[in-house]
């Protein structure tokens, strides 16, 4: 039945009943019709189904948010977790579509966590808008709050939003009163265990297209607060992770410095920075950063940050250059990262101390000087030192026949020292290539330093003191080129003093261990000191001194230093310098210590000495074999040769079948187009076993001149050579 009140439909329900009667006889009956107004009690029973219905499905929910609430707890990867609290949202309740997310400080104030239902396209789209979290709290100030922490905005009220960063449901309904709209957006707040807002969860596209109420977002809310309990559980973690690992970072570089500055200032620092700078600890705790810089770091610190400034990429790790206390500087690399440190931006170093490593690097760019300083050497050292052969030759042939008494002589007697100069210079240049390998021997340094030092000294103001053990090491070294590099010194140690003073020269047995800095094999050395106290060397011409053709002198050729270098460099030593203006110079030599017995050799004399024979001459230059042949006649021996190895073996072979063997074969080391000394010798050993062969050069890049004998080679004169000289080369021998 329906009843017309203003033009409004009311529907009521009734309860029908009917009951007929009639007479016995009679044609007509009654009907007699009860109704009864059910209305409300349809009403009531309809609203306690429904609510019995909600109560279930709710008790459904909080069961499966409860359960599944105790699941994630063990999860341990963040990126699991959010995904199944995603799907758990949309699985338990009457939403399919959900985006969870927490506030920061940066731009876009939120992190999308997880979400279920949105397309990633539209995610990356959410992730560029800023969002912060005033305007959430904005949000639920306008909108309809239900439950304890929710907030229901209808579609009629969507202006509150910021549309451009809301993605409306994709479903469509039937609409009338209390039916939720596509339009329709539901928040649950995540709060803090201070009630502070972290978090939102967001959710829209309703299952069953009831809007919600007080009582249906109590699931969601109830799975919300355990979501933050998780996040906030998390976070903390995460803190202490990051602490953690701080520490294990400062535990694992405890051998270099770490050091931490916040607005200029030391906040933290280990013992090994303060060592490295030489402060204690709480003096250097109490200092500006930039007071440990040097003019060129603290340059570099603003060329950094005025990159970073301008927004471009700056390294973490770099090279700067930091002032001691004592005032010297140190070579560093640095490690450097940005982090948050008690609240605030720090900047966290790992720093190393790289001074060795960068002298080692300065040591490395001078072995690549000297080389190509011996390449040069090696390519002029043979032909140079042929014609050197040939002018020392012929002077000390003319001496023989002039008359010490006149003019002629004495000229000659200059001319052979001064040929005897070139040879210095040219066996200089050689030490800086492979070609000038030292000839080693076993000695005694003690009268040889005194005697070297005497020599460089003679007609000097300057005067010598010496401190030598009586149980000093013996040392395998070329004297000849050891004894160039101690004359260097104290020469450079006698003009640095021209007024005249005292030149220090200690010598000290010393063992390298790995705990030691220089670099040095681990075993025993002798240690060398030379100290003047002179005008001293510049700090900026420090690193320089040992380079090829580096003076400060108007005089000289600028190898000396060079030379010295090489040489101990060839000898496995190590020379070092320090240095201060108007207080002087000490120079550091270090030479492994030999465990051979040395043997004292008796004094040799100037004298030639003559001798008979035939001798076979191997050389591709027509002079020196002239030559060469003259001094050998004249000290009598007879004379074949041989432009080559190949002519060298058949002149011997020859020979050794008429009966009439060679005495000796010089031989030249190098034949350019033709076979050499290496070759021919080993070939003539094959026909002779006991072939007395000389091995004869100005330069070779093997090392035959200074270890002949393990190539075949009886013994050695080397280019330019005196009639003396060759003299005692046959004579030891021929005889041996």
């Amino acid at each position: 039945m329906s009843v017309d009140d203003e033009k409004k439909e009311l529907i009521l329900e009734f309860d029908f009943a009917g009951k007929i009667l009639a007479e016995e006889e009679e044609e007509e009956a009654a009907l007699v019709i009860s109704l009864k107004d059910i209305t409300e009690r349809l009403s009531a029973e309809q609203a306690g189904k429904r609510a019995e219905n909600q109560i279930r499905l709710l008790t459904a929910q909080i069961e499966q948010f409860s359960k599944i609430s105790a699941d994630i707890l063990t999860i341990r990867d963040d990126k699991e977790l959010f995904k199944t609290i995603s799907t758990a949202i949309v699985e338990f309740s009457d939403f399919s579509r959900v985006m969870f997310y927490t506030f920061k400080g940066e731009f876009p104030y939120r992190d999308i966590l997880g979400y279920h239902g949105v397309d990633k396209k539209t995610i990356k789209k959410l992730k560029k808008i800023g969002m912060p979290k005033e305007y959430y709290e904005d949000i639920f100030k306008k909108g309809l709050p239900l439950g304890n922490q929710s907030c229901y905005i209808p579609h009629t009220m969507k202006d509150i939003l910021e549309q451009k960063a809301v993605d409306y449901g994709k479903r469509e309904y039937m609409q009338g009163k209390g039916r939720w709209h596509r339009e329709d957006n539901l928040f649950i707040a995540l709060k803090d265990d201070a009630g502070d807002l972290i978090g939102m969860i967001s959710v829209d596209d309703s299952k069953g297209g009831d809007i919600p109420t007080n009582e249906t977002v109590k699931p969601l809310e109830m799975f919300a607060n355990h979501i933050s309990q998780i996040l906030q559980s998390r976070k903390l973690e995460k803190k202490i992770r990051d602490s953690e690992e701080q520490y294990r970072l400062l535990v694992e570089n405890v051998n270099d410095a770490i050091v931490i500055s916040q607005q200029g200032k030391f906040i933290f620092l280990n013992k090994q920075f303060a060592a490295m700078l030489g402060y204690k600890y709480d003096e250097l705790l109490m200092k500006d950063f930039t007071e440990v810089h040097t003019e060129k770091a603290v340059e570099i610190l603003m060329e950094r940050q005025s990159k970073r400034n301008r927004g471009e990429y700056v390294p973490s790790r770099y090279e700067t250059v930091f002032k001691k206390k004592d005032g010297k500087s140190i070579d560093v690399e640095a490690n450097v990262s940005i982090i948050d440190y008690r609240g605030g931006k720090a900047t966290f170093a790992v720093i190393r101390d790289v001074t060795e490593r960068k002298r080692m690097e300065k040591e490395a760019h001078r072995n690549q000087n000297l080389e190509s300083i011996g390449i040069l050497a090696g390519g002029i050292a043979h032909d140079f030192n042929n014609i050197l052969t040939i002018i020392l030759g012929n002077i000390t042939l003319s001496k023989m026949y002039a008359n010490p008494e006149d003019k002629v002589y004495k000229r000659l007697v200059e001319a052979e020292k001064g040929a005897m100069r070139a040879k210095d210079l040219t066996q200089q240049l050689l030490t800086f290539s492979k070609g000038g390998a030292p000839v080693r021997e076993a000695s005694s340094v003690a009268e040889f330093l005194k005697e070297s030092a005497a020599f460089a000294l003679s007609g000097s103001n300057v005067k010598c003191i010496f401190s030598i053990p009586d149980d000093i090491w013996a040392v395998e070294i070329d004297k000849g080129q050891i004894n160039q590099v101690f004359n260097n010194l104290v020469m450079n140690a006698d003009q640095a003093m021209p007024e005249g003073g005292i030149i220090e020269i200690n010598a000290e047995n010393i063992t390298i261990t790995p705990e030691n800095v220089l670099p040095l094999q681990e075993g025993k050395y002798l240690k060398f000191s030379f100290t003047d106290h002179g005008i001293g060397i510049p700090s900026h011409h420090l690193d320089k001194i040992f380079d090829p053709y580096f003076s400060t002198k108007t005089k000289g050729s600028g190898l000396g230093l060079a030379s010295a270098y090489s040489i101990i460099r060839n000898h496995n030593g190590l020379i070092t310098v320090e240095s201060e203006l108007g207080v002087g110079t000490t120079f550091y030599i270090y030479l492994p210590a030999s465990e051979e017995i040395v043997i004292e050799k008796e004094s040799e004399t100037g004298k030639t000495l003559f001798g008979k024979g035939k001798i076979l001459i191997m050389d591709d230059e027509d002079f020196v074999r002239e030559v060469a042949g003259e001094m050998l006649k004249s000290l009598g021996y007879s004379v074949e040769f041989a432009s080559d190895g190949a002519e060298a073996i058949e002149f011997y072979k020859t020979a050794l079948e008429s009966g009439e063997p060679f005495a000796a074969v010089i031989m030249d080391l190098t034949i350019p187009g033709g076979m050499g000394g290496k070759e021919a010798v080993r070939k003539i050993l094959e026909i002779d076993p006991n072939v007395k062969a000389i091995v004869s050069s100005g330069y070779s890049n093997d090392p035959i001149m200074s270890d002949c004998k393990k190539f075949g080679f009886a013994g050695v004169v080397a280019k330019p050579y005196k009639l003396s000289e060759l003299g005692k080369t046959l004579q030891k021998i021929i005889l041996s």
